[in-house]
């Protein structure tokens, strides 16, 4: 069919009908990956195909809940892949092919496929999805004949309007009972589901990409749909989250199986009583070395004997919070074990932090002993104790030995971010940390008189991993001081020096260690290198192994489970996973309703088992919400990580990212990290770090902060990126920094890289502007991208500086108020730098002079207007009429052969006429999709009834056709008479331009015909507000009356 002929085919109104139909129904839906094809697959070759019985019970049940009716049986099969797509894979919403229904096709249907938008909630029962189900599918069908590709071709041009939300058609349904057999083979998505009826009885057959669903994924889809089925075929009330979609077995090789990680019965003590076994063992080993000096186990506990004793005299007691502001030292030692022998709980206090983050945690943990190792001892407010480490005396015999505390008070509180902006303290127990120093030693063999390089700060929780664990195995730690721990120079030393056997390090600094030739060099001198506290990214695993071939291990773990919970040793050429619990740890991967996803599905990472902290110091709300009940151990406790991770199929897990790192721009979820990964990927990039930020007018955008070996201009890195990922994903911005900055803690810090500004742009191939029309461009770019001028070069793209299809549109309506009429959104699509779009605008340079347009106004009667004391602070109001009068209005406009729109219009102009008394009136519409307006001169006179009203008005608007105005061609009226206005009616979602129209006319109308939404913008300087919604309460009763009066009409 000829687009001519699929032109006048669709004019037909049951297609306009149609065509509305799908616009609402897919709005919001990406059509950018489907690519429609007359052409069958050529083969199989690429998928994966699988097939199997439903269970004859069950699909007995099936039979009898839809009365063997194959409609009825194919909209329940619809429901339960929906559940099976939504427990698997967490898709609440998405869009199913269904194929066309063989009974309805014809020689002139134009379609292969119909969509299926479906949506479900976890609450929701199976019987409401089954209801729902059914009316949607129906109304798709009822609605099949409107052409898919003129759908995704409309879809498409709304795209800079509706930003995408959901991809289109990633899965299809069909049952051989309606549909043609050959679908299957044809349709070109990741997943077919296929009912079949056979002799037999019914199958399931699935037909899967296999470059997407590894074989494990394909038969998670296919078992997973036969537990839904025999679960719902028996209980349709029940609710969709708690379908089960694993069997008993598989659930317990998942919960249990998974969790067999070891049972180690520790000694149940302390960590002070602990170490004082190693100083009674070994007093004269070596306990700890810092720069040039050494301390033996015996000096180590003497002065922290020495310490308990002053905190014990100060009035310290079990579970007591004594904060502890310590810099890197021996005294730093002595202040932690010197605090637990007393029996209470440290509270690292980081002496560099900012004052007020010091003053939350002391006003906050209600320390009222301070022990102090800093010449920073400054904090305000503090009326406490302080004890100062230098100022100790001598004790006699073990202060432990006298101390009542138990395994079961807290060793110490650190402070973690909160999402509320202010630190939490986690409080953690002497048993928590001793149960995590055996299973980590059940995985790595620490010895005696190895040594451990520390170079992680003590606020940080796996500091104790470097010291405690080492101080309780009598090994040594090797403490780097704080020019160590930022200098990988330094640092160098250090490892050289002293030549230890393990060091424990974030990724970030594990990278700035490899930066440095020495430092890299020196990685192969450790037995084992420890790698956590944010993931680990491949590449960088990469970077380090030809320096290396000692042991790497993976670590994760929260603060709120002490330390680590999970570890892997990273063998050659396996995946790169967090591994398995450490012993006495269980962890389950649940969806939002708390039950175990299958193996391969993603779900929330949660921990429970020894490792548990008590929970947030004085926060039993948040303890409550984050420290769950464990549905899998009776009488124990989970904590909700708010990390999504998938389980493996031999036991591993697959950490996928942090929830906050998963961002939604423009409709699309993102996770910042794959960005950061393939950046760091780039030849020439040695650091980056994506970020979600937020611009002055509140929108958000992606940010990339990059280290760079070379110069990379802007778009060479956006077009190596686009590689890589889809458009939605390239950074707005790329801007360079000297490092990548780090939190004391050895992370990234990503706060400090959030107050940086994004104007410092990359260098660049562009040229600076040239002259006056160059540069007046690049000042509107840079008001509309909020950046400087200067930054942006005159053949730089607009979306490579950071443009949208949002701020294309501002940007236009700029230009054509400097340059009226000669760039239009669509020119911007050709022309996307300021060079091409200045020889855009020279290149009529020569034509005739524009002619502007000066409005048209009418007379108000002067009670409008607003005196000087009655000035409106509002601008625009709106009303809304009933759904039932919508249809009322729509039943008028069709028994009298008009658009519902031309019933809207005639209402205004019969008001208007009646306001003013005239009978002529000339008002601007804009009701097509246009960046035009079309003066509507409107005769009332000689109209005997509403049929002659509404023909008048018909009759304007067809003479009007010819005779609109482009919106940037009207002259703005500086002055108007004294009661004169400029009125305009208009279907918003029509108009591109993105004018501010209100600065042009006095009354902007904005009228919604689908659901008769009335608004209202007017100028609150010279209109008076309360005669609007006067004016607005009169139109509504005027359409009413017309409505009556039409309707008494046809009933006589």
């Amino acid at each position: 069919m000829s687009r001519l002929d699929l032109n006048v085919l669709l004019s037909d109104r049951k297609y306009t009908e149609q065509e509305k139909f799908w616009l609402d129904n897919l709005a919001g839906v990406s059509s950018d990956h489907i690519e429609l094809t007359d052409m069958a697959r050529l083969s199989d070759e690429g998928r994966r195909y699988s097939e199997k019985f439903l269970d004859a019970a069950a699909q007995e049940r099936l039979l009898e809940l839809c009365n063997h009716s194959d409609m009825s049986l194919y909209i329940a099969f619809t429901a339960m892949v929906h559940i099976v797509l939504y427990r698997c894979h967490g898709v609440s919403e998405c869009v199913i092919g269904m194929p066309v229904l063989k009974l309805t096709r014809t020689e002139e249907t134009l379609n292969e496929t119909v969509l299926l938008r479906s949506h479900s909630q976890g609450n929701m029962t199976f019987k409401e999805l089954l209801i729902q189900t059914k009316r949607a599918v129906l109304e798709a069908y009822r609605h099949q004949d409107y052409p898919l590709p003129v759908i995704l071709e409309k879809l498409t041009e709304r795209s800079n309007e509706s930003l995408p939300v959901i991809p289109l058609m990633s899965y299809a349904c069909m049952y051989d009972g309606l549909h043609e057999h050959a679908f299957r083979k044809e349709a070109q998505v990741e997943v077919v589901f296929g009912l079949e009826r056979t002799a037999e009885g019914l199958k399931l057959v699935l037909d899967c990409d296999s470059e997407l669903y590894s074989e494990e994924q394909a038969a998670l889809l296919q078992t997973s749909f036969h537990h839904v089925l025999e679960h719902v075929s028996a209980n349709i009330q029940t609710s969709i989250g708690d379908v089960p979609i694993l069997s008993e077995e598989e659930k317990n090789r998942i919960v249990v199986g998974f969790n067999e990680s070891g049972v180690l019965t520790p000694k149940m003590t302390t960590i002070d009583r602990l170490f004082e076994e190693q100083v009674n063992n070994n007093p004269g080993r070596t306990a700890l070395i810092v720069g040039e000096k050494s301390y033996t186990y015996g000096e180590l506990n003497q002065k922290a004997d020495a310490l308990a004793a002053r905190v014990i005299a100060a009035g310290g007691k079990p579970d007591q919070i004594i904060a502890l502001l310590a810099d890197r030292s021996f005294d730093m030692l002595v202040g932690i074990m010197g605090i637990l022998k007393s029996g209470c709980a440290f509270l690292p206090v980081d002496p560099n932090y900012p004052a007020s983050r010091i003053q939350h945690y002391m006003s906050d943990s209600q320390a009222e002993i301070i022990v102090t190792a800093t010449a920073k001892t400054d904090i305000d407010g503090f009326k406490g104790t302080r004890i100062d480490l230098k100022d100790l005396q001598h004790v006699q015999g073990s202060i432990t030995a006298a101390a009542s505390h138990q395994s079961s008070n807290l060793a110490y509180v650190i402070y973690t971010s909160g999402s509320t902006g202010k630190p939490k303290g986690v409080m953690i127990e002497h048993r928590s940390v001793i149960h995590f120093i055996e299973a980590m030693c059940d995985r790595i063999a620490f010895g005696e008189e190895e040594t451990l390089l520390s170079v992680t700060t003590y606020s940080f929780d796996i500091f104790y991993l470097e010291t405690l664990l080492p101080l309780l195995r009598g090994m040594t730690v090797v403490l780097a001081d704080e020019a160590s721990q930022i200098d990988p120079g330094q640092l160098a030393a250090v490892i050289g020096k002293h030549q230890p056997d393990y060091i424990q390090t974030t990724p970030s600094r594990l990278k700035l260690m490899l930066e440095n030739e020495r430092c890299a060099e020196l990685m192969g001198n450790f037995k084992a290198i420890l790698v956590g506290g944010e993931a680990f990214p491949s590449y960088l695993l990469e970077q380090l192994k030809p320096y290396t071939a000692v042991k790497i291990y993976n670590m994760y773990g929260p603060t709120e489970t002490t330390i680590w919970s999970a570890m892997t040793e990273l063998k050659q050429d396996a995946p790169l996973t967090i591994g398995s619990p450490i012993a006495n740890t269980q962890i389950y991967i649940l969806d939002d309703n708390r039950n175990p996803v299958p193996v391969s599905a993603m779900g929330e990472l949660h921990i429970s088992g020894a490792g548990l902290a008590r929970g947030y110091w004085n926060q039993p709300d948040l303890t409550r919400e984050k420290f769950v009940d464990n549905p899998f151990l009776t009488g124990s406790k989970m904590y909700k990580t708010g990390d999504y991770a998938r389980w493996l199929p031999n036991g591993t897990i697959e950490y996928i990212g942090r929830t906050d790192q998963l961002v939604k721009l423009r409709g699309y979820r993102i996770e910042l990290g794959e960005i950061e990964q393939a950046l760091n990927e780039l030849e020439g990039i040695t650091g980056a770090v994506v970020l979600a930020k937020r611009a002055d007018d509140g929108s958000l955008f992606l940010c990339g902060y990059i280290v760079t070996a070379i110069p990379l201009p802007t778009a060479t890195i956006k077009a190596l990126l686009k590689e890589k990922l889809p458009e939605y994903m390239i950074p707005a911005f790329l801007v360079p920094v000297e490092t990548i900055p780090l939190t004391p803690n050895g992370k990234v810090d990503r706060e400090s890289l959030r107050k940086r500004s994004h104007e410092a742009v990359l260098p660049s191939d562009n040229e600076l502007p040239m002259n006056d029309l160059e540069q007046t461009l690049a000042e509107i770019w840079s008001e509309v991208l909020q950046m400087s001028a200067d930054q942006i070069g005159t053949e730089s793209s607009f979306f490579d500086v950071g443009g949208d299809s949002i701020s294309m549109v501002q940007m236009v309506a700029l230009i054509d108020k400097q340059f009226p009429g000669k760039v239009t959104l669509t020119d911007l699509f050709v022309h996307k730098n300021i060079k091409m779009l200045a020889q855009l605008i020279l290149k009529d340079e020569e034509a005739p002079e524009i002619t502007l347009h000066d409005l048209a106004v009418f007379a108000l009667p002067e009670r409008y207007f607003a005196g000087n004391e009655s000035t409106s602070s509002e601008s625009s109001y709106r009303i809304a009429a009933s759904a039932e009068m919508s249809e009322r209005i729509q039943e008028t406009a069709l028994q009298a052969g008009i658009t519902k729109m031309d019933v809207l219009l005639a209402a205004c102009f019969y008001l208007m006429s009646d306001i003013t008394g005239s009978e002529e009136l000339l008002m601007y519409t804009a009701l097509d999709r246009t960046d035009e307006v079309t003066p509507l001169h409107v005769n009332l006179s000689g109209i005997e009834d509403i049929s002659d009203l509404f023909g008048n008005v018909r009759e304007a608007r067809e003479a009007a056709v010819n005779g609109s105005v482009r919106i940037g061609h009207i002259r703005a009226i500086e002055e108007r008479g004294d009661h004169s206005v400029a009125a305009l009616i208009y279907d918003k979602s029509k108009v591109t331009a993105g004018y501010a129209l209100s600065g042009l006319f006095d009354l902007v109308l904005e009228l919604d015909p689908d659901d008769v939404n009335i608004s209202l913008e007017f100028d609150n300087r010279r209109l008076d507000g309360a005669r609007m919604i006067e004016l607005l309460k009169k139109y509504m009763t005027l359409l009413r009356m017309m409505v009556q009066k039409r309707e008494q009409a046809e009933l006589r």
